[in-house]
């Protein structure tokens, strides 16, 4: 059971991505404005961890690599993750208000979250500020795409 729920949290962002992309695809302006967004939130991230520079946690070099960290993703302040996972999340909330989706993307990002520091990928501090990021630029890609482009 442990290791599904460690596939899952590694895996919630293509996860999340690809069910926004099910339920965005009939709304066209906010499903093209998503892709837009997801891609500047990655860009987002990775500008936020060259300014911060903070490091990943003590001990996260000993766990078996998936990937070889390089540029900005040497650091781990905010969590990419954390920040896409809830962008993800918050932003289909926005579109759609369907509780039911936002309860079950919540649980994904969970699973990411904890798996994200159950490897020892960031801190809670970490984790908390990529979240924090994520729901305010979802926030901020919203109300741009409602208020100024689909008038």
């Amino acid at each position: 059971m442990q290791n599904i729920v460690d596939r899952i949290g590694f895996s919630g962002i293509f996860i999340l991505f690809f069910i926004n992309v099910v339920y965005l695809r009939k709304q066209q302006g906010y499903f093209w404005f998503y892709l837009i967004f997801i891609f500047a939130n990655e860009y987002l991230n990775q500008v936020l961890k060259l300014i911060i520079r903070e490091d990943r946690p003590q001990g996260y070099d000993k766990v078996v690599e998936v990937n070889i960290y390089s540029g900005a993703h040497v650091y781990g302040m905010p969590s990419g993750h954390s920040q896409s996972a809830f962008f993800s999340t918050v932003y289909l909330w926005l579109v759609t208000g369907s509780v039911p989706l936002l309860l079950f993307e919540l649980f994904i990002c969970a699973l990411t979250v904890y798996q994200r520091w159950k490897y020892k990928k960031h801190t809670i501090s970490q984790l908390a500020v990529g979240g924090i990021v994520g729901i305010l630029f979802a926030n901020i890609g919203y109300y741009l795409v409602k208020k100024h482009i689909l008038i």
